[in-house]
């Protein structure tokens, strides 16, 4: 996941590296918004007959609450 640069001795991440560093800080953007993501599952929980529009809530929450978009548009996609 490091390539060495044989020249002037640096390391830099390979794509792999890359991949893998991009999802770690995702996963830590989630951790430490724990609470955000637990308030929006709360909600896609609740029954239907109290609230008539769940997605539409749930949509508005993400939009609200989650602002790194690439996760915002994966929890979309599940509502």
């Amino acid at each position: 996941m490091i390539i060495r640069k044989d020249v002037s001795r640096k390391y830099i991440l390979s794509s792999l590296g890359k991949v893998v560093y991009s999802n770690l800080l995702s996963i830590q953007y989630i951790v430490d918004n724990i609470w955000k993501f637990k308030a929006i599952d709360a909600i896609e929980v609740c029954d239907d007959e109290i609230y008539k529009d769940i997605g539409k809530i749930s949509n508005g929450l993400v939009d609200t609450l989650v602002h790194k978009e690439h996760i915002k548009a994966i929890l979309k996609n599940m509502i």
